[in-house]
């Protein structure tokens, strides 16, 4: 099987981490007797042979040991390596039909996987129900006759009695149809036959329907979701059986444990399809969240997770049912309470529930709560301890106190306790015995000191000013420059009225580290609100390669202001600079420096910028604020922000899209 294996020169070859030249090692043990060597060797192979989906040189050689060692039956768990044939062509296929720009090895993985069609032909039919499983995907991307694959597939539709593998059938002829338009008419009546079979359980034909949905949305109307709502009722347990007793996979979610419904995957892809229409994803959400099927609630918290976070509207009724979940198992409530804190800016409607909750653990448990030893009853209580802080609910402050006392994951307590500054009296004494304890010279200290010293800025108490002041000495000391960085930062937020420390930040901007040389010069400004002190300096780092120094750089300028008036020149040229964030930024500066005098080319840059790149909309929408009635051209483009369903802004998240909103909504206001 793997003759030859050894002639190849793998070394010449690189995978995700380097040299290739433990493949042939891998190999082996594909092939190994031995069970845990074998799941050692695929981790490897898709830990770095293909690793994320990538396609190297290294993994088209493989490929013909990869066939061989799939058509021996003397192979053991053939099925798995097909399952990683089948992995390797559907990227090598989606990548090669799609707009992307495609490697030479991409497009010989996809001419491979064509060339064996057959063999996976014969996969699908085996005897073995594992090789079948893993090999039917492959009559969908693989095999190019369309009228060959459907009667292929409308075989096992027939043959097939697991509704895991129908469902992959299912799923299967969806992505033929798509591949092959030739295919659509005759998979789309299969869908429509199969959704109305009741010989067929309610998740095979919730498949259905997702599938036919897949690829013909338009076509379909408005029944869709009253459809799939009334299929998940049928896969709802609202009775006991006859004897008595419920189904054991009910029971298991009941209980606690972690378990998606038989049509998770459906669902998801039903989403998916729905895209913007946002009503519809919200009632099929609803009556997931409302099903007594655990199960489904599950899948039901993560679909309405992707959701919130992605498309915009008045979520608060998906949110009160989010917080439902609270009272249900552990699974759920951890599963609700990591959505819930995920989605803080929205996460108003849960405010009480959360409170509640984390009270009642509290009761009963204490401070052991925060560290419990099963991880969905942690999970629960800790994410919603989160989500209390980041509502800025000082009812949060007790839990997160027993935390730091505990040692058990501080860090976590300590970052959420920024959020609430109005307890910062009883929070910063503990977040400063936090960070002083915490060994500097140890090999990673800024994983620890960076949120404690970022939470001690947020929270605003003088009394933390020694503290920070200690541990900076200590960083600089130590060339510790991460947590020098942060201590700046931190110092900085207390602003002018802070200490005097100059003496020992100023000799800060000659270090090797330009985020420290630009934290320090920061500072200095700051405290000294003297431009003549800090120009200079930030004129070198306007010069510097690093994209990151020159926005920092370019953000200072901006606060200091007209009185920076010598910057403008060299901002200038920066306006035509190949990364849009600092032209962005570069104008911002601009804007803030010269006035109306700049307000074209400010204008164009920033609309160019925001044209190209979404993510820039928070910084621009809050310069085109700060210009008033000279952002008048820009309107149009903020009224086009306010229509889109998606969310967007920095990341695309929660947060930086209502942020975003509301600056657009403001200027928008202005101008009637």
């Amino acid at each position: 099987m793997l003759e030859g294996l050894h002639d190849i020169d793998w070394a010449s070859m690189r995978h995700a981490y380097g040299p290739a030249e433990e493949v042939p090692a891998i190999l082996i043990g594909l092939c190994s007797a031995d069970e845990k060597e074998r799941e050692g060797a695929l981790d490897d192979y898709y830990g770095a042979v293909h690793h994320q989906g990538d396609i190297y040189p290294c993994t088209v050689a493989t490929l013909p040991f990869l066939f061989a060692l799939a058509a021996d039956p003397a192979t053991p768990d053939r099925a798995a390596i097909i399952g990683l044939l089948v992995n390797i062509g559907e990227v090598a296929i989606e990548w090669h039909r799609g707009d992307h720009e495609t490697t030479p090895e991409i497009r010989e993985a996809a001419a491979a996987m064509r060339e064996r069609s057959a063999m996976f032909v014969g996969f699908a039919a085996h005897e073995d129900f594992g090789i079948r499983e893993a090999a039917i995907p492959a009559l969908g991307l693989f095999v190019d006759d369309a009228r060959s694959a459907l009667r292929l597939l409308r075989e096992r539709l027939e043959a097939e009695q697991d509704a895991e593998v129908l469902m992959s059938v299912l799923h299967t002829m969806s992505t033929l149809a798509l591949r092959l338009p030739a295919a659509a008419e005759e998979a789309a009546a299969r869908f429509t036959e199969v959704t109305a079979d009741r010989s067929f359980g309610p998740a095979v034909r919730f498949a259905a329907l997702t599938e036919h949905v897949r690829g013909a949305l338009d076509e379909i109307g408005d029944g869709i979701v009253p459809a799939a709502v009334a299929l998940l009722d049928e896969l709802s347990p609202r009775s006991e059986p006859s004897d008595g007793q419920s189904p054991p996979e009910t029971v298991a979610a009941f209980e606690g444990r972690r378990g998606h419904s038989p049509v998770s995957r459906p669902l998801a892809s039903l989403h998916h399809s729905l895209g913007e229409r946002t009503g519809e994803r919200a009632e099929l959400l609803t009556a997931q969240l409302r099903s007594p099927d655990p199960r489904l609630r599950f899948d039901g918290i993560r679909d309405t997770g992707d959701f919130v976070r992605s498309w915009r509207g008045d979520h608060s009724a998906l949110i009160a049912l989010l917080a439902e979940q609270l009272a249900s198992g552990d699974a759920l409530a951890a599963a609700a309470a990591e959505t819930l804190a995920r989605s803080h800016p929205i996460a108003e409607p849960a405010r009480e529930a959360l409170a509640a909750f984390v009270d009642g653990r509290r009761q009963i448990h204490g401070a052991e709560a925060w560290h419990a030893a099963d991880p969905d009853r942690r999970t629960a209580y800790r994410e919603s301890v989160r989500a209390l802080a980041r509502l800025g609910d000082t009812r949060a402050v007790p839990a997160l106190l027993d935390a730091i006392d505990t040692g058990q994951d501080t860090r976590t307590a300590v970052q959420a306790s920024r959020f609430l500054p109005q307890a910062a009296d009883r929070l910063a004494p503990r977040v400063c015995e936090y960070l002083r304890g915490i060994d500097l010279a140890g090999p990673h200290p800024n994983s620890e000191a960076n949120p404690a010293l970022f939470a001690l800025g947020a929270l605003g108490d003088p009394a933390a000013l020694p503290t920070i002041a200690e541990v900076l000495t200590a960083a600089i000391r130590l060339e510790q420059w991460p947590v020098v960085r942060s201590a700046l930062a931190s110092s900085r937020r207390f602003g002018a009225a802070a200490p005097d420390a100059l003496d020992d930040i100023r000799p800060l901007t000659s270090a090797p580290d330009q985020g420290v040389v630009q934290g320090a010069i920061e500072v200095i400004w700051t405290r000294t609100g003297d431009p003549a002190e800090v120009l200079p300096r930030l004129a070198t780092l306007l010069d510097s390669d690093d994209s990151f120094t020159m926005i920092g750089a370019a953000d200072v300028l901006a606060e200091i202001g007209p009185a920076a008036a010598s910057s403008l020149p060299r901002l200038r040229t920066l306006l035509s600079h190949r990364y849009e964030w600092v032209r962005v930024h570069a104008a911002a500066a601009m804007w803030a420096i010269g006035g109306e005098n700049e307000t074209d080319v400010v204008l164009d840059v920033l609309c160019r910028a925001w044209e190209q790149n979404l993510a820039t909309g928070n910084h621009v929408t809050e310069c085109l604020d700060r210009m008033g009635t000279a952002a008048g051209p820009a309107v149009p483009m903020v009224r086009a922000e306010l229509a889109l369903a998606r969310r967007s802004g920095r990341f695309g998240g929660i947060e930086h899209d209502e942020a975003l909103q509301r600056t657009c909504r403001a200027i928008a206001r202005r101008f009637g």
